[in-house]
């Protein structure tokens, strides 16, 4: 098969970014890490923050990745769920609390056979109403503070409710690993001849596992490279971050990147420099 050839050199793709979640909360820390070994995409993102009084600012924004949310609180713990996202929204979080979370890269490979992800578009779920265990897990989580040893919880949890080791080869996500690896530079058809399925059923199998279509996670995985990129060099003017990341111009770049938050790219970027 092609797909053989294409699927190495995927263990090195670069992590989601939340620049608001970073910048607005406390204690603000994360770990990259391989949690599933069945899908292509088999690394997660473990972080961990404390949020002050201030909540208001505290907005996430498309990254093509579900989200595990735990609250940390020893009288009022929570575990959400969260879909792929395609606009900004706020967090529902409490000030003065430290939440533990978890991203992984691809909802692949994740067994539950009642959920959904396109009903989860923008939304979000308990946890505990789909899966087994989770008031036991959040229980051990709650026992240390350390972001590694919570990431080990985690993992043995993970090991034994969500992964789905039945797991067969989609396309879908195979294309998904690629987007991502060249940040929605690359053309859909060109993609899917190269591992050898056509474009229509690539489109179809990706949007029966996220959610969302093919174009739309494209385009999140521009923007995110577009917000990795004035995040790590506030120097970088918006023309040369808006062709470096692959948009015609840069009109197409500022109208693009209202789709998927309430600001400008200007107004995104003052808004990290705090």
């Amino acid at each position: 098969m092609k797909h053989a050839q294409s699927i190495r050199h995927m263990d090195q793709i670069s992590p989601p970014i939340q620049p608001k979640l970073k910048v607005n909360t406390k204690n603000y820390v994360e770990m990259v890490f391989e949690w599933n070994p069945i899908p292509i995409k088999k690394h997660a993102l473990f972080y961990q923050f404390d949020t002050t009084s201030d909540l208001d600012n505290i907005k996430l924004i498309p990254d093509g990745c579900i989200n595990i949310l735990f609250k940390c609180d020893h009288k009022d713990p929570e575990v959400w769920l969260s879909g792929l996202m395609l606009k900004e929204k706020s967090l529902k979080l409490e000030p003065n609390t430290t939440y533990f979370g978890f991203k992984p890269y691809s909802p692949a490979a994740i067994k539950n056979n009642r959920l959904r992800f396109n009903s989860l578009l923008d939304d979000e779920i308990e946890l505990k109403y789909y899966f087994p265990q989770v008031e036991s897990l959040t229980e051990k989580i709650l026992l240390t503070t350390n972001l590694e040893e919570r990431l080990y919880i985690f993992l043995n949890y993970a090991q034994k409710y969500l992964i789905d080791y039945d797991f067969n080869y989609n396309p879908g996500e195979h294309l998904a690993a690629t987007m991502c690896k060249s940040e929605g530079q690359r053309k859909i058809g060109h993609l899917a001849e190269i591992i050898g399925y056509t474009e229509r059923h690539c489109r179809k199998k990706f949007k029966d596992l996220f959610g969302i279509t093919l174009t739309q996670y494209n385009r999140i995985m521009r923007f995110q490279s577009a917000i990795k990129k004035f995040y790590d060099n506030e120097h970088l003017s918006m023309i040369n971050i808006a062709h470096d990341s692959g948009y015609f111009d840069q009109a197409h770049f500022i109208r693009d990147f209202k789709k998927f938050t309430t600001d400008s790219p200007t107004e995104f970027k003052n808004s990290l420099l705090v």
